[in-house]
This record gives structure tokens, sequence and C-alpha cells, in this order.
């Protein structure tokens, strides 16, 4: 990624680097996404368990 982040520099590294970001926070918030919503249903099965 650095490396082709160096070869662009010609280009418009700005905008390269605002993909890549972009694109790096997209990643981050879906993965916490998919945590919290595996947290909740582990802490839903859990009280289901304790209900039985």
């Amino acid at each position: 990624m650095i490396l082709k982040l160096s070869q662009n520099r010609n280009s418009n590294p700005s905008r390269h680097l605002h993909i890549w970001f972009t694109c790096k926070l997209y990643r981050v918030r879906l993965i916490y996404r998919f945590w919290a919503t595996l947290s909740t249903i582990k802490r839903s099965i859990r009280r289901t368990r304790r209900l039985d």
C-alpha cells in the first residue's frame, strides 16, 4: 500500500490517501458493528438460557 502511494505521488497523493483512508475507516466501522451485534446476540442467548 505504501509502495503504491509512493508510485502515485506524481498524480494526486491526497486523493489516493483519502480513498484509502475512507476504505480503512469503513472496514473498521463494519468490523465494530459486527462485533457489537455479536456481543448483543451472545447477551440475548445468555438471558434466554437463564430464563429456562
